[in-house]
Formats: C-alpha cells, structure tokens, sequence
C-alpha cells in the first residue's frame, strides 16, 4: 500500500490524521489502522487536479466546482513538477465535481 500524502492537526483536543490512499488500497488501509488500534472516522473520496503553475489556476477550478454547488472540505498537495503541481480535493459528490470540471 502507497500512501500518497497526509496531514495531521489536532482538533478539540484530539489528534486527527488524514491519510490519501489509493480507491484500491482503501479496505487494506482501513485494515493496518484497525490493526494498529486507531480509529477511522470516516473516509471521503478525492478527486485530482492537476494544476498549472501559473496564477489564477486554482482560482479558475474553484469558481467551476462552486457554480457546481460542489463543497470542498478538504485538499491534499499530491505531486509537484517544474511545470505543475497536482491537487487532490476532498468531495461529498465525486460525480457532480468532475461534471463541474467537464469531465
């Protein structure tokens, strides 16, 4: 299993762990955690975008998905290259999301 990119903050209190998965590596994930004596609250699917690095670029996808009605609640930095940089957004609608971005 790969795990592409996380993020930790604390929350009340509590540490709370983000951890991007591959959609093929997500039972296994869950698994390894359970394992390990930690908890899962919830999973969330991503979809990726990949950015140029150029101003505006990010500003562009927003304004798609928010016309969309699409709410972010969360992003992950994937991978970064000279020319761009890919983003993964955390979405309750995966399917209304890439219909915002045309896909």
């Amino acid at each position: 299993m790969n795990i592409a990119t996380l993020a930790g903050s604390t929350l009340g209190g509590k540490g709370v762990v983000h951890i991007v998965v591959a959609d093929k590596d997500a039972a296994r994930a869950r698994r390894a955690l359970k394992k390990a004596k930690l908890r899962v609250a919830g999973d969330r699917k991503l979809i990726e975008v990949r950015l140029s690095d150029k101003p505006g670029t990010l500003a562009r996808v927003a304004n798609r998905l928010g016309k969309g009605r699409v709410n972010l609640d969360s992003a992950y930095m994937i991978a970064t290259g000279k020319k761009s940089s890919t983003i993964a957004f955390g979405v309750k609608d995966a399917r209304r999301a890439k219909k915002a971005l045309g896909r």
